[in-house]
């Protein structure tokens, strides 16, 4: 009869229990190796000899530790979005810590706690900040350790340790700056959130250093920055080892590595160490977790004032005051819903909160709010980033100078009402001259109520394999489902082979070009046909305004040599221009503000970066674990399509 295996996961916890067992094992034997023969009246003798002063010292620097922890949870809990009670949060991180170190089984111990202390996060939330905090503790501290063996002086090897630093740092350079689609997929680390871990883990790590270094016997204890590398690689090889607090493989490495220490003092400090940063904290953690529920205490800390919304149904999307706000269909941008009901379209890059485009509600705009931008400030500032308004309008132009704010303009946004358009005077010849030749060329032009998706992939794929990458982030790109949910308007050759498209972003208010896609070779003036077409759409409808998007300022207001480079940057916005231009448009100026200079550059650097090379659009249907649940679109119908000839 054939053997039954165990399960993988049990085979899988097996394994893990084995391996503990002999690292515990080879642990304590070379404990008892090193402890032969000496007297334990002697480690006895090493605890009474403790001052007050010295165990005083040893608490006050846990408490600063645990601080730290706290620290380390508010960095984490920036990192994923979250909007928790900084008071709350940061007593439920340090009994978490507290427990889970001496517990064992770090990440799951700590998230159970955690879940208890807070309901209002969910277990996966906790879950996923443990694993964070655990992945940032290991990074941090190896980090920190090569620092350590950098920078103290008489390490060994300490030639190889800054080689190795100096590679991390430059190494750190293009995963900033650059993105990595093969290698990281979106992810961009923010370094204002990992700076803030690192100097919360170092206050971390340094204070238990201290708290250790202050109970070891003063007249063999060696110097603070002698046993400081010593005690990094102890703990994390306790830690690593997966036992309650690390016991057995911390000693051991302690007793390898500070031969100089008297053996009796070294376990008598030890043992002290362990009561004062383990024991009592992991009493008082447990005491608290288990009271904690039962109490009232009020949330300390200003909480934010804005909902985030990544899906929204289609017919709410149509009746907001911006016809642009359909851009979150594509996942990289939300709508901020602030006071009073007003929207804003936003996005988060590595450093930087972006809003961008119109204030807008579902009915008319109104007045800016006078305190919009402080709720925005408050937002960035609690996800450790800067805040940049981008392609906002005069109003909220005017609002952020008034504040400080550096603006500059950003680009030219062209405007049309379709109720007065016409196809007559000097200023739409041009216009005129492109659709004559359209016309000649038998193009034709439909709306479509069922847009060829097949056929208009296809001459998606043509258009990038002539123009190079899709642009994204405020820019709509080619998605079959995407293009679906707009309205599409085509163009087809004499023969009916498909030659072009374009869509829009189709409000109750307004509508927003947003995709022009055509073959290599397309008639002159199909596009031109096209656009024509959706403006008598647009009337048919009774659409008060279409907007052809914006267009890059040449020099954004700027003037010598930096104007220069920027019309140099910009000389292909100057035929994108020129096209608009045909329809006679009202030009409305979009500006881009910042609180500094500083902001303004590297929300600039970011949003170029986001723009130019976008992350890879989301495929199917994924759960938002952390912020939000998902929603199915329920796309409204159209109205009957209509053709004619160019």
């Amino acid at each position: 009869m054939a053997l039954r295996t165990a399960p993988r996961p049990v085979f899988r916890l097996l394994m893990r229990l084995a391996l503990l067992g002999a690292v515990l094992a080879a642990s304590l034997l070379y404990i008892l190796h090193r402890l032969q023969g000496f007297d334990v009246a002697a480690v006895m003798a090493g605890l009474s000899d403790l001052t007050l002063w010295r165990v005083a010292a040893a608490l006050l620097a846990v408490v600063a530790a645990f601080v730290a922890v706290a620290g380390q949870e508010r960095a984490i809990v920036a990192w994923f979005g979250l909007s928790l009670p900084p008071g709350q949060a940061g007593l439920a991180a340090a009994a978490a810590a507290a427990v889970s170190q001496t517990v064992g089984f770090g990440p799951v111990v700590g998230a159970l706690v955690r879940r208890r202390l807070m309901p209002e996060v969910t277990l996966g939330q906790s879950f996923a900040i443990s694993a964070g905090i655990t992945l940032g503790f290991f990074a941090g501290l190896g980090f920190l350790t090569l620092i350590v063996f950098a920078a103290a002086p008489g390490m060994p090897q300490q030639t190889l340790a800054q080689g190795l630093l100096a590679a991390l740092l430059i190494g750190m350079v293009p995963l900033t700056i650059l993105r990595m689609p093969h290698v990281l997929g979106s992810f961009q680390p923010n370094l204002f959130i990992l700076g803030r871990f690192l100097i919360w883990l170092a206050i971390d790590l340094g204070a238990l250093a201290v708290a250790l270094w202050v109970v070891l016997p003063p007249l063999t204890a060696p110097a603070f920055w002698a046993m400081l590398p010593v005690f990094l690689i102890a703990l994390g090889v306790g830690i690593a080892s997966g036992s309650p607090g690390g016991i057995g493989p911390f000693e051991a490495t302690l007793l390898a590595w500070l031969p100089q220490v008297d053996e009796a003092g070294l376990v008598a400090g030890t043992l002290a160490f362990r009561a004062l940063a383990y024991a009592v904290p992991a009493l008082c953690g447990a005491i608290w977790a288990l009271a904690r529920p039962g109490l009232t205490i009020a949330a300390t800390g200003p909480r934010c004032e804005v909902t985030e919304t990544r899906h929204m149904p289609a017919q709410a999307l149509q009746r907001l005051t911006s016809a642009e706000a359909q851009l979150i269909r594509q996942g990289g941008l939300t709508l901020l819903t602030l006071g009073g009901g007003r929207m804003w379209l936003s996005g988060k890059l590595a450093h930087t909160r972006v809003v961008m485009g119109h204030l807008m509600a579902a009915t008319c705009a109104g007045p800016v709010p006078a305190n919009v931008l402080d709720v925005l400030e408050r937002l960035a500032k609690a996800e450790a980033r800067m805040l940049c308004l981008y392609k906002v309008d005069a109003r909220i132009a005017v609002v952020s100078r008034s504040r400080g704010y550096v603006v500059l303009p950003v680009a030219r946004e062209a405007v049309l009402d379709p109720a007065s358009f016409h196809l007559s005077g000097g200023a739409r010849a041009r216009l005129r001259r492109k659709l004559a030749h359209a016309l000649k060329a038998g193009v034709m032009v439909e709306d479509c109520a069922n847009p060829p998706l097949a056929e208009m992939e296809a001459v998606a794929a043509e258009w990038c394999g002539a123009h190079g990458r899709e642009r994204g982030f405020s820019m709509g790109r080619w998605e079959r489902t995407y293009a679906a949910g707009q309205r599409v308007i085509t163009a087809r050759s004499g023969e009916g082979k498909l030659i072009a498209f374009v869509t829009f972003h189709a409000g109750q208010t307004n509508w927003v070009l947003d995709l022009v896609r055509f073959r290599p070779g397309a008639p002159d003036g199909t596009i031109y046909a096209m656009i024509t077409h959706a403006l008598e759409m647009a009337r048919w409808l009774e659409v008060p305004e279409v907007s052809l998007a914006a267009v890059p300022d040449a020099s954004f207001g700027m003037t010598g040599p930096v104007s220069q480079l920027l019309q140099r940057l910009t000389r292909g916005s100057v035929g994108l221009a020129q096209f608009k231009s045909a329809f006679a448009p009202r030009w409305r100026t979009l500006y881009v503000a910042a609180p500094s200079r500083l902001a303004l550059l590297i929300g600039g650097l970011e949003l170029a970066r986001a723009i130019l090379r976008p992350a890879a659009l989301p495929r199917g249907k994924k759960a938002l674990i952390l912020l939000g649940r998902s929603e199915v679109w329920a796309d409204d119908a159209e109205p009957p399509s209509t053709e004619r000839a160019a």
